[in-house]
């Protein structure tokens, strides 16, 4: 009996095949003489999107598996993401480690357009791309249990405001503090000193808090779990 049939989506399960490996996530099954093979029409291709609608005939129906659609959370503009840990090799920069991204765009095939806001390569930071949403995840940061507020959090914010620096707004939120300096520095303090996280608003973006204070609390969070590797 065939494994597949003709219309069937299905992706890559192995690499005996040069293009139509792992690296095919979506293809379409064009004609399935149930002889043992298949012809493909690639959809999806992580390395080479060059390599999308075109046809590869007689190949082994062992090679391949039917796709399973990823379940993909719904993102709005504004918001923050970081990378899936299932990335797709060819986003080098939006996939790497620690990136911090702004949705900039949503599109309706799947796609989104980002804006990198934090990246451990500073010279990435505003790189925009358009992207594949289901190789990301909203930012959901959670505080460790052992980070509490910082006991020296008002002193800082009392030298900060001899030294004569206007606007600035201090505010405790759960295991830490806030403090917003110019309304363009958002600076996090939990309990330990070396684990501070500190975010610096681009000049063409607009004001907003909650987008700083997120991106600083995540900085944090980001270093106390690369410290406790």
């Amino acid at each position: 009996m065939a494994k597949f049939k003709k219309g069937d989506i299905i992706c890559g399960d192995n690499n005996q095949h040069g293009i139509t490996n792992t690296n095919m996530t979506k293809g379409e099954v064009i004609e399935a003489p149930g002889n043992g093979t298949i012809d493909v029409k690639i959809l999806e291709h992580n390395t080479h999107p060059s390599e999308v609608e075109r046809i590869y005939t007689k190949l082994g129906e062992g090679c391949f598996k039917l796709y399973e659609e990823k379940s993909e959370e719904s993102f709005e503009v504004g918001q923050l993401v970081v990378p899936r840990k299932e990335m797709c090799p060819h986003y080098d920069i939006t996939g790497a480690p620690g990136t911090v991204l702004k949705v900039e765009k949503v599109f309706n095939d799947g796609k989104v357009f980002l804006r990198v806001v934090d990246h451990k390569d500073k010279r990435r930071m505003g790189y925009t791309n358009i992207v594949y949403a289901k190789y990301f995840k909203l930012q959901k940061p959670v505080l460790p249990d052992e980070l509490s507020v910082n006991p020296n959090a008002e002193a800082k914010v009392t030298v900060a405001q001899k030294e004569g620096r206007p606007n600035l707004k201090q505010e405790v939120f759960g295991n830490g503090t806030f403090i917003t300096v110019e309304d363009r520095y958002t600076i996090f303090i939990p309990t330990t000193e070396d684990l501070i996280g500190v975010s610096i608003k681009h000049p063409t973006d607009e004001n907003n808090d909650e987008v700083g204070k997120a991106l600083a609390m995540y900085r944090s969070i980001y270093k106390h779990s690369q410290k406790t590797k």
